[in-house]
């Protein structure tokens, strides 16, 4: 075993580290080592530069300036080239059990997280998920919802934000405590949705920003701070689709075969309500930030409209629009869903003692937000996806949609009608 010389504080030794019950083979640790990268500190906001990082069997070992590492075959040395890194990304609003999930394989859709340094899920739907032997090493971490979702979610979610409560996923629930009709609005959602009266439904949720109470609203953002209640505005599931396919890419690669039919277009009226819908939820959140209320990101994909992974970049994006710094939207997506699932020793942070999911990225993210789109590598449970592999994750996921949109047409090849996806699954929180 030849030893590679990076200095001279920590060696990293092989050796005899896998003690076990007599009679049982001795366990060989696998070792991953990122030399020459600059670690994003979550929890400070800071810049770490010129770290080894060694990680041992999935879990981050330690952090370090110099080192001096024994190198062998269960060892894998990776040069970060000075690039960056970050710990892996959460989405905190996902639905893999819903039926637009079912437009992916299980491998596909895993893949298409794990090509975008998406490396843990909280899943809102509540039933389970059917993993089989190929998917298991893609497997993101998965977490459940808190067990109150499924009694208080609803369209247009009529429970209040000053009740304590862990999570608020709908912003049209704190636009309704903050409307100066509250209890009119409130009595009449009831009652449509008890009539499954939709028009009237539609028209309260429009009544919300007509009838804000801008110092009503400061109240009850201090009141969700106060309760340690964590938003999560999925910013990106109102947002207008783009007016050009070109500008969505993902769109034309990734999409299964029951969406690719449907029209991406909107009538004027409708986009330019959206654009203006979306413009107000970016300034709603940016006065809740600097109330001091804590964010989530998320993004209630997947959807006809929402990508996993894709669609997660673009929710960091809206968050700094709507005010955040680049640093406070990639905690959204990083420390804060550590805090909220109370498992900060293991995720969150690059730190000794944690799960060793991060992603390694080609330029600095708090320079600009944008720059987690660029990525690098990915590491999952210990294991390096260099940027070869991610991208033929993504070419298989690309020829199995194409594939589906083959076999569609072989067996209709009379149906050239698009078919519009149900709104349920176009635009849900």
């Amino acid at each position: 075993m030849k030893a590679m010389a990076i200095g001279l504080v920590l060696c990293t030794s092989l050796l005899g580290a896998g003690f076990a019950w007599a009679g049982s083979p001795p366990k060989i640790p696998e070792t991953l080592i990122i030399t020459n990268v600059n670690v994003v500190d979550t929890r400070f906001g800071q810049l770490l530069p010129n770290l080894t990082v060694i990680i041992k069997d999935g879990v981050i070992e330690g952090l370090t300036k110099v080192a001096v590492i024994n190198t062998g075959a269960h060892t894998h040395v990776v040069n970060g080239n000075a690039k960056y890194l970050i710990p892996g990304l959460w989405d905190m609003s996902a639905h893999l059990s819903a039926q637009a999930a079912a437009g992916w394989s299980r491998k596909s859709l895993f893949s298409l997280y794990l090509a975008n340094g998406v490396t843990g899920i909280r899943n809102m739907d509540a039933t389970g998920i059917d993993l089989t032997a190929p998917t298991a090493e893609l497997q993101p971490e998965i977490e459940p919802p808190e067990p109150v979702w499924a009694e208080v979610q609803q369209p247009l979610s009529l429970a209040s934000p000053l009740a304590p409560q862990r999570t608020i996923q709908d912003l049209n629930e704190i636009l309704l405590a903050c409307s100066g009709q509250e209890h009119d609005l409130r009595d009449g959602g009831l009652e449509a949705i008890a009539n499954s009266d939709l028009a009237t439904h539609a028209y309260i949720a429009g009544a919300l920003w007509e009838t804000f109470d801008s110092n009503k609203a400061h109240d009850v953002f201090r009141k969700i701070a106060e309760h340690d209640t964590w938003v999560v505005p999925a910013l990106v599931a109102e947002e207008p689709p783009p007016a050009e396919a070109s500008e969505e890419p993902a769109w034309g690669k990734y999409a299964p075969a029951r969406y690719r039919s449907a029209p991406r277009h909107l009538a004027t009226s409708t986009l330019l309500e959206q654009i203006a819908e979306s413009q107000r939820d970016l300034r709603l959140v940016g006065d809740m930030k600097r109330s001091g209320v804590q964010f989530l990101a998320g993004t209630s994909a997947p959807s006809p409209q929402l990508f996993p992974g894709f669609s997660l970049h673009r929710e960091l994006d809206l968050l700094v629009q709507g005010g955040f710094t680049p640093i406070e939207a990639l905690q959204a997506a990083t420390f804060n869903p550590a805090m909220y699932m109370a498992k900060l020793e293991s995720y969150g942070v690059i730190e000794a003692g944690h799960i060793a999911n991060m992603v390694l990225l080609d330029e600095n993210p708090l320079d600009n937000i944008a720059n987690v789109h660029k990525i690098s590598g990915v590491i999952l449970r210990g294991t390096f996806y260099p940027r070869n592999d991610l991208d033929a994750m993504l070419l298989q996921v690309e020829q199995e949609s194409a594939q589906q949109v083959d076999t569609a047409k072989a067996a209709d090849p009379k149906k050239d009608e698009p078919t519009q996806p149900p709104a349920a699954e176009i635009r849900r929180r």
